[in-house]
């Protein structure tokens, strides 16, 4: 579906297609890391993974609304007018955000019992002054810690945005599903993959109240969860809808539980 609607676009309007989403994804990369941030403030640590499970999740459920929402407009109104919708969707949701977000030291209806209670949690006392001190890209790309969640992250974002983008696609060219109904398709395993990870979020921060060591329990479920995206290798040698439809759920529901 992109490849037709490239080759329907003149030279300009390809660069000028392909610059509007290079500065898409560099307005979006800072959702994840500001998330995770907010989290941070905003959540004592044992409350953590179903926090950023709600947030996570919410990218799977707005995929299964909005991939076949945007699909009938797209079939019905055109390719520019799903653009068009999108965007001011996401603008609507930057003003309602900014008016809305503040952090715990400048939310003035924070109480203090409330302040407490985020900051009762901390691992150590002095994680608030680390806070504080910024570090530089140098040091931070010397860390092994951030180089092994890059390449995990790396890796996992790169199935998502296939998933994403090439699935529609692949239910209709080599399942042979007419593209509406491709689009309905598309929706099982956003579904299920937002379904698992807030029961997984849940799971791991029920867990860790009851005293189970935090990085166990985050290893092997990321361990498990990482192991299930391999399923993305059974949906390539699937022949039928729904034997594809199972392999691909496994594969995100596998990898969005691993992000706990």
């Amino acid at each position: 579906m992109e490849r037709g609607l490239l080759r329907g676009l003149g030279g300009a309007h390809t660069r000028g297609l392909f610059g509007a989403r290079l500065l898409l994804g560099k307005g979006e990369a800072p959702t994840f890391p500001g998330n995770t941030k907010a989290i941070g403030r905003w959540f004592p640590a044992r409350e953590r993974s179903f926090a950023s499970s709600i947030f996570d999740a919410a990218s799977k459920l707005s995929t299964a609304i909005g991939v076949p929402l945007i699909g009938i407009l797209l079939l019905k109104v055109g390719w520019r007018w799903s653009f068009v919708f999108t965007g001011l969707i996401s603008l609507m949701y930057f003003v309602l955000f900014s008016k809305v977000y503040r952090d715990p030291k400048d939310d003035p209806k924070l109480t203090e019992v409330e302040q407490k209670y985020i900051e009762g949690d901390f691992e150590s006392p002095d994680v608030g002054d680390r806070d504080t001190v910024p570090s530089s890209l140098r040091y931070l790309a010397r860390q092994r810690k951030v180089l092994r969640l890059t390449l995990g992250f790396g890796s996992y974002n790169y199935l998502y945005y296939l998933l994403l983008t090439w699935l529609p696609s692949y239910l209709s060219s080599a399942l042979h599903i007419d593209l509406l109904h491709s689009f309905l398709y598309t929706d099982v395993p956003w579904l299920l993959a937002a379904g698992i990870e807030l029961t997984t979020g849940w799971v791991v921060d029920v867990l860790i109240q009851r005293g189970w060591d935090a990085n166990w329990v985050r290893k092997v479920v990321l361990v498990f969860g990482t192991a299930c995206g391999l399923g993305i290798l059974g949906a390539a040698n699937a022949h039928t809808a729904m034997r594809a439809l199972i392999w691909i759920s496994i594969s995100i529901g596998g990898l969005s539980a691993a992000l706990q």
